[in-house]
């Protein structure tokens, strides 16, 4: 998502893959608001921000964890610094930070099928 959002920015393909003075302000941020696992945020000096995108919303896409946004669930996030207002939770019952994702149902190839 990041590298549909501002590629200029977030390419995978390079080294890092991560160059934001190749972006304006603008992109970065409206990245970071759209990131749905949470993992972005703004720092600026000794702050850090938390961008959101949406009100409370839970997202379901094929094959993906649950994007969640603007809703609190009970579990602590095992995740340090990560944002608690939005992040995957898990679909394929193979994550080992449940209720949380942690990308396992990539690795083993989990589909969610039709």
């Amino acid at each position: 998502m990041c590298d549909q959002i501002a590629p200029d920015v977030f390419n995978p393909n390079q080294n890092p893959w991560v160059q934001p003075y190749k972006g304006s302000r603008n992109a970065v941020e409206s990245v970071i608001a759209h990131c749905p696992s949470g993992a972005l945020a703004l720092a600026l000096g000794d702050t850090v921000t938390h961008l959101v995108a949406d009100r409370a919303r839970i997202e379901v896409a094929r094959d993906r964890p649950y994007y969640v946004r603007e809703a609190e669930v009970a579990e602590p996030h095992p995740g340090q610094g990560a944002c608690r207002r939005k992040f995957l939770l898990c679909r394929c019952s193979k994550s080992g930070i449940k209720p949380y994702c942690d990308g396992s149902h990539r690795d083993q190839g989990w589909k969610s099928g039709d």
